[in-house]
């Protein structure tokens, strides 16, 4: 089975889509690993290790790799400074920069914030929050990002002028296949056509 397992290994890793967010002088969850490996070889083999038992990320520390399983945001939020420690963070797709389109000295839809990054440390970080969520855009004011719901289009119709903020606008395709609402009691029964008791 372990060599079935590898083969497949082997045979998908060139068409995996990968982004690694890489914060030195940082860990996460200190001493909640779910492994750790001594003397490892190389960071390659960290980050294989972690693609292949589906772990969210890793943190490096005096030759030890310790893997995690948390949700990757709360990884990211969760993090604490230590200079000896490297945290890296799996994000599921590539993040092409080339989609995003800046408008300078803009705002659009003020304070209709679907969420937000307060003190962000790179405008990296607030892409990706916004593939994620597949919002159309966001704006970043006093090192600070506002993320907008509403699609590109009407962001980009609906600007207005407003110094010293910009206006990022996500021209991409969502990368993953949203996940399915629940449906409510009423869809469900409307849907076998009969009532409940």
């Amino acid at each position: 089975y372990d060599k079935i397992k590898e083969q497949r290994w082997q045979k998908d890793r060139s068409q995996l889509n990968i982004t690694w967010l890489v914060y030195k002088g940082f860990t996460t969850f200190d001493g909640e690993h779910v492994e750790c490996v001594k003397d490892y070889k190389s960071i390659a083999e960290c980050e294989e290790t972690c693609l292949r038992k589906n772990y969210t990320g890793f943190s490096l520390w005096r030759k030890k790799c310790f893997y995690y399983d948390k949700d990757r945001e709360v990884m990211r939020r969760r993090r604490v400074k230590s200079e000896e420690h490297t945290l890296y963070v799996r994000v599921p797709f590539v993040v092409d920069e080339k989609q995003f389109k800046l408008y300078p000295n803009c705002e659009s839809f003020f304070g209709e914030d679907a969420d937000f990054i307060l003190d962000y440390e790179s405008l990296y970080d607030c892409q990706i929050r916004c593939i994620e969520g597949n919002y159309g855009g966001f704006v970043t004011w006093n090192g600070n990002a506002y993320f907008r719901a509403k699609n590109n289009s009407k962001l980009v119709s609906k600007r207005i002028p407003k110094n010293e903020t910009d206006l990022w606008i996500w021209t991409g395709q969502l990368p993953f296949k949203k996940k399915r609402r629940a449906r409510t009691f009423k869809e469900f029964r409307e849907a076998h056509g009969h009532c409940a008791r």
